[in-house]
């Protein structure tokens, strides 16, 4: 859970949600590209240069899932998003 600060001051900024890390649901899997829901994804995902193996961390509190879509050899990310009850509600994304 090394991303939980950025994480935390993220939905503080993006949503005034106050959390400490221990409020959080946590989770990393690996998965092909393809598998990704494009309903949570920005239009542009498909510009977004990765690997079809990709890292992704999700963290979980009330109704917001956050998650972060990395590289899995340097872990380098990619895209971050917001889901408010099911909806992307916030992207990043990270040269």
């Amino acid at each position: 859970m090394e991303n939980i600060p950025y994480v935390i001051n993220l939905l503080r900024r993006q949503a005034g949600v106050v959390a400490v890390a221990s409020d959080f649901g946590y989770e990393s899997v690996l998965l092909e590209r393809e598998e990704l829901d494009p309903n949570l994804l920005p239009a542009y995902f498909d510009e977004i240069q990765t690997e079809e193996e990709i890292l992704v961390h999700f963290y979980v509190i009330e109704e917001y899932t956050i998650y972060v879509i990395a590289d899995v050899e340097n872990t380098s990310w990619k895209l971050i998003g917001i889901i408010k009850n099911g909806h992307l509600a916030y992207n990043k994304v990270f040269d």
